[in-house]
């Protein structure tokens, strides 16, 4: 799969800046809460909500790259926010809150429906934690605007703890070479990963890693300073060898010809185009071959790896 250059229409060269502007920060929090996020955030970036319903049509229509929420704003029920934090996993979504046992209680709650972290007012006020997570929540555009926005459906009905991973997989892809990192982050081994992302039909976690990094090198290439080498070294590859090769697989390229591509939509829809292909069939027959002869010999609970995990 080559990548299809631009030749210079409208958006060639404007893309990847509309990307960079419209990473948003969504929120829904009384209105004396807001002054702590606006001496993080410009007012381009900020997006304020006034009911759970706004926040909702907010995450669907924008690019959004974190969310911020009071739980009790719209009263003592905290139904409205655990519907919210089921409908939209990938986002991360932070509490903002003041210190009572009763924020306490619903942290606690929401974290296992997927809450990401919580800011405690007025201990957090200073804004210096909220930049560091914005920024590190924000650092890639490309992940939670397009390509995981196409695999929210999916990604969505995946176990609490396996979400989790996949947001921490596109914030810090340098710490992840295998699917075998991915299990090890979602606290399941990876045989049952497989079998999470096989059951909402999500693809192959092995590709997942991949994607996550190769979204992260586009990022890193477009800006002039970084070398190809430096990039490599970034993403935690060995050399710049096996960075090259994972690049040619998914665009068909080298890092050099990737950096000169400006369309940013275009480099997502040919990793989409990439991830979502099937295998190839003869590997797919090897696959299950191996599979057939590692249950005859091993029988079916001996905790030893797929093939794919063992090439990933």
């Amino acid at each position: 799969m080559q990548l299809r250059h631009n030749n210079g229409g409208p958006d060639s060269s404007t893309s990847g800046a509309r990307l960079e502007r419209n990473q948003k920060v969504a929120a829904l929090l009384p209105p004396d809460a807001y002054t702590a996020l606006r001496q993080v955030l410009s007012e381009a970036q900020f997006i304020p909500s006034r009911s759970w319903d706004e926040l909702g049509r907010v995450a669907e229509s924008r690019s959004v790259g974190s969310i911020v929420i009071d739980p009790y704003v719209a009263g003592s029920d905290l139904g409205p926010a655990i519907s919210f934090l089921r409908r939209f996993r990938l986002v991360p979504t932070l509490a903002y809150v003041s210190l009572s046992p009763e924020n306490f209680h619903a942290v606690a709650k929401l974290s296992n429906e997927g809450l990401y972290a919580a800011f405690i007012h007025p201990l957090c006020d200073s804004g210096q934690r909220l930049r560091a997570l914005h920024e590190k929540l924000g650092s890639d555009t490309l992940a939670r605007g397009l390509f995981l926005g196409t695999l929210e459906p999916a990604a969505g009905r995946l176990p609490v703890g396996v979400v989790r991973a996949v947001i921490d997989l596109f914030g810090r892809p340098h710490r992840y070479r295998t699917a075998t990192d991915l299990a090890a982050q979602s606290e399941v081994i990876p045989r049952h990963l497989y079998r999470d992302f096989e059951a909402v039909h999500l693809g192959s976690p092995r590709k997942l890693v991949l994607a996550a990094k190769m979204l992260r090198a586009y990022g890193y290439l477009r800006e002039p300073h970084h070398s190809v080498e430096s990039v490599s070294e970034k993403l935690g590859y060995e050399s710049v060898r096996v960075f090259s090769r994972n690049t040619r697989q998914v665009f068909g390229c080298c890092p050099s010809t990737l950096r000169k591509e400006s369309n940013a939509e275009e480099v997502v829809m040919q990793l989409l185009e990439w991830y979502h292909k099937p295998t190839n069939p003869a590997v797919s027959d090897t696959n299950s071959l191996l599979r057939r002869l590692k249950s005859q010999r091993f029988g079916p609970r001996t905790g030893v790896r797929s093939s794919e995990e063992l090439t990933s």
